[in-house]
């Protein structure tokens, strides 16, 4: 609903059911304040959200088991506890791992728990390191965290760390897909409530990522459309560093 006299959108904060709080406000927003949401979040909390996304049997990972093989440095974006690397592990894989993961408390888990990666504390939007890789995964989709403006910005990054003929693949779920505790605004951004704070989201459409790629120079290689554990359809996008 729509206020005629500030042009506002109206939305219903989770919790206030049958119209009890509804708030006339501007829907603008960026990654930091789902930052400030994360550092409030327990690590186990984490994993509860893996099991109720039907993520924790590492079928996004095995989706992609091909790509692991074949490369030689691989670099996984928003590591949080460590779900994926952990799978990536599992599979066998023997080059070098790179994490990169901003919140302190979760970079100590990791540096804890996974000895055989480098663990890198920093914003994808702004970190700089040498290496370049092969392959980079945001899986997760963790891209749908950043808002429609910096989603660009951070796909540039991660381009600027793939070696020429390297992949970087995507996570991603559809717009029409119901997500759990989430307020629908606009059909392409969406806030999920927990205990901790709200959780803002932006889905980017099939046009979307194809735009993002063209601009950065990326092929589209192929869609992945997997299953996880709860029979929700997810895709991953398998983008080529010309």
């Amino acid at each position: 609903m729509e206020n005629r006299k500030t042009g506002q959108r109206k939305l219903t904060i989770a919790g206030t059911e049958n119209n009890r709080d509804t708030k006339f406000i501007k829907f603008v927003w960026n990654n930091t304040k789902n930052s400030a949401t994360y550092k409030k979040m327990p690590i186990d909390c984490f994993k509860q959200k893996a099991v109720q996304g039907g993520l924790d049997n590492g079928c996004d990972v095995k989706a992609i088991k091909k790509y692991i093989k074949n490369a030689k440095s691989i670099l996984e974006v928003g590591a949080g506890y460590g779900r994926v690397l952990n799978h990536i592990i599992k599979n066998g894989f023997k080059g070098k791992l790179f994490a990169l993961e901003r919140e302190q408390k979760l970079c100590r888990f990791l540096e804890k728990q996974f000895l055989q990666a480098h663990i890198i504390r920093a914003d994808i939007r702004q970190f700089i390191i040498k290496q370049k890789f092969d392959l980079i995964l945001w899986m997760w989709a963790s891209l749908t965290e950043f808002s429609q403006a910096e989603q660009l910005l951070a796909l540039k990054n991660l381009t600027l760390h793939l070696k020429i003929g390297g992949f970087l693949i995507l996570d991603l779920i559809s717009i029409n897909c119901k997500t759990i505790d989430a307020i629908n605004y606009d059909g392409h951004n969406k806030i999920i409530t927990t205990a901790y704070g709200n959780d803002f989201i932006y889905l980017p459409s099939h046009d979307e990522i194809k735009l993002y790629a063209q601009k950065l120079n990326l092929l589209k290689k192929e869609i992945i459309i997997y299953k996880t554990k709860t029979n929700k359809k997810r895709n991953l996008y398998v983008l080529q560093k010309n």
